[in-house]
C-alpha cells in the first residue's frame, strides 16, 4: 500500500482496516483448519457424543433389561432398577445427575433417558469437540483451549506483522526530517529538505526550512559580529602601542638620569616593568583577536601556594595607590595544578585589577583558595558595590560595558572575557556573583587538581 500523498488520518484508517481484514482471515483459516482436522478424524465434532447416545437410544429402547456392557466405552451412564435405585454408573459428577433428576439442569451437561422393561438408564453427554485419540484426550489441553491459543497467537502475529510494515513505512517517511534535524544540529545549513510521503510531515519540513533560513541569517549575523569584535580588539591593541612606547621610552630615560632620588629611580623601574607587562597583555589581546589562545598551552606543574604568593605581591603593588588591603587565604594542604603560568597570571591580574578599580579606598580585597574533591576553587572577593543583575549574566562577554560604573575608567569590557578564555583552556570554569558577606563582587575560578602532594615549598 503506497503512503505517498496520504495524511496521517488516512494511514491510520488503512492500518485499522488492514488489521481487521487480517483478523477476519485468521478466523476463516483457523475455522477451515478445524474442519479439516474433523474431516480426517483427528478431532471429533462437538455433537459426536450426542449422535452416539441417540443411536444407542434407538437400539436399546424397550429392551427387556439394560446391562453395563451396553454402555461401557461408549458414553457416560447410570443404571437404575424399577424402584429408582442406582445399580451402576461411570459418571464422575453424580451430584449433577441428581440435580437433573430433581428437575434442575446442570450447566453444560445434557441427559437422555433410555427406558427398558425392567430398568432404565440415564446417559450424560456434553457438546464439546474432542480428540479421537485417547492419548491426546488425556495429555493434551482440550480442543477448545488449543483453538483459543492458536487463534489469539495467530491474531497477535498478524497484528505484529502489519504494525511492523506500517512502522517501516512511517520511518521512511520521517527520514527527510531526521536528516534535516541532524544537519541543523551540526550547523550544516547547506542542504535541501527532501519531500516526505505524508502531508503532515511535509508541513513540518516546511517549518524546518523556514527555521534553517532564519538560523543561517542568525549565524551570519553572529559571524559578522565576532569578526567586528576581532577587528576592534586588533585596532585597540594597535592604538595602545603608541602611547605605551612613549611611556616605556620615557621610563628608560628617567632610569638613566643620575639626578633622580632613590625613590624616583624605583618608580621609574616600576613604570618600565609594568609597561613591559602591558606589552604582554597587548600581545595576548592580538592572539585572542586571531583566536591564538586556542593553540597549545605551555603548561608546567605548579604549587598553588607558591604561584598565588607571587600573584599577591603583584596585587599589593596595584592596591597601594588606593590603600587597599589584599589578603590571601590558603588551604592547609598543598595542591598542585598543571598551569600555563604566564596566561593564568594574566587572567588573575585582569580580575584583581578590575576588583581594585571597583573597591573603595582603604577597603579589603581577598583571595581565598578552597579544595573541593578534585577541584581547586579560587575566590576573588572585593568590597565594592557588586555586580548588577545584567553584569552577572553578561559580564564575561567580550566588550561588555553595560555597567555604568565601568564607563569612563579606561575599560573596554575585555578583562573577564580574556580571563574566562584562559581558564577554559585549562579545562576549568569561571563565573561571577555577588558575595553575601561583603556585598561586593566575587569571581570564582574552578580548576582541576593535577595531584595531591605533601610539598612544603610555600
Amino acid at each position: 500500500m503506497d503512503l505517498r500523498e496520504h495524511s496521517l488520518k488516512s494511514i491510520f484508517i488503512q492500518y485499522f482496516v488492514t488489521v481487521a481484514i487480517g483478523i477476519l482471515l485468521v478466523l476463516i483459516m483457523v475455522s477451515i483448519s478445524i474442519n479439516v482436522l474433523v474431516g480426517v478424524g483427528i478431532i471429533l465434532p462437538a455433537n459426536n457424543e450426542e449422535k452416539i447416545i441417540y443411536t444407542l437410544k434407538e437400539q436399546l429402547e424397550g429392551k427387556e433389561i439394560l446391562i453395563p456392557e451396553d454402555f461401557e466405552q461408549k458414553c457416560s451412564y447410570a443404571l437404575f432398577d424399577v424402584t429408582n435405585q442406582l445399580v451402576h454408573t461411570n459418571i464422575k459428577e453424580i451430584n449433577e445427575l441428581k440435580d437433573y433428576m430433581e428437575g434442575n439442569k446442570p450447566l453444560g451437561k445434557y441427559y437422555v433417558t433410555i427406558q427398558a422393561q425392567n430398568n432404565y438408564a440415564i446417559l450424560e453427554y456434553e457438546l464439546v469437540a474432542r480428540y479421537s485419540s485417547p492419548f491426546l484426550q488425556r495429555y493434551f489441553p482440550s480442543v477448545e483451549v488449543i483453538h483459543v491459543i492458536i487463534l489469539i497467537s495467530t491474531i497477535l502475529v498478524v497484528i505484529l506483522i502489519i504494525s511492523n510494515r506500517y512502522t517501516r513505512k512511517l520511518k521512511r517517511a520521517l527520514e527527510p526530517l531526521e536528516k534535516a534535524v541532524a544537519f541543523i544540529e551540526e550547523q550544516n545549513l547547506d542542504f535541501e529538505i527532501e519531500k516526505s510521503t505524508i502531508k503532515e510531515f511535509d508541513a513540518i519540513g516546511k517549518s524546518l526550512e523556514s527555521m534553517k533560513v532564519a538560523l543561517q541569517e542568525s549565524l551570519l549575523t553572529q559571524w559578522l559580529l565576532e569578526k567586528k569584535k576581532g577587528e576592534q580588539m586588533a585596532s585597540l591593541a594597535h592604538d595602545i602601542k603608541t602611547p605605551l612606547t612613549i611611556i616605556k621610552g620615557s621610563a628608560e630615560l628617567l632610569e638613566e638620569d643620575e639626578g633622580l632620588s632613590k625613590e624616583q629611580h624605583a618608580l621609574s623601574i616600576s613604570v618600565k616593568r609594568n609597561s613591559e607587562k602591558i606589552e604582554e597583555y597587548i600581545k595576548l589581546l592580538m592572539e585572542i583577536s586571531n583566536e591564538g589562545i586556542k593553540e597549545q598551552l605551555s603548561t608546567e606543574v605548579v604549587n598553588i601556594t607558591t604561584f598565588l604568593k607571587k600573584i599577591l605581591e603583584q596585587s599589593k603593588e596595584l592596591g597601594k595607590l588606593k590603600s587597599i588591603n589584599i589578603v590571601l587565604e590558603l588551604p592547609q594542604e598543598d595542591i598542585v595544578l598543571n598551569l600555563d603560568t604566564l596566561l593564568m597570571s594574566r587572567a588573575l591580574m585582569n580580575i584583581i585589577g578590575n576588583a581594585i578599580d571597583y573597591t573603595p579606598k582603604e577597603k579589603q580585597l581577598s583571595l581565598k583558595v578552597e579544595k573541593i574533591d578534585a577541584i581547586t576553587s579560587i575566590h576573588i572577593v572585593d568590597e565594592g558595590g557588586g555586580f548588577t543583575r545584567e553584569a552577572i549574566q553578561k559580564g564575561c562577554e567580550a566588550f561588555y560595558m553595560g555597567d555604568e560604573s565601568r564607563q569612563g575608567k579606561g575599560h573596554y569590557g575585555m578583562g573577564l572575557y580574556i580571563a574566562k578564555q584562559i581558564v577554559k583552556r585549562h579545562h576549568g570554569n569561571l563565573f561571577i556573583q555577588n558575595n553575601e558577606k561583603s556585598g561586593g563582587g566575587e569571581v570564582i575560578i574552578n580548576l582541576p587538581i593535577l595531584v595531591k602532594t605533601t610539598l612544603n615549598d610555600g
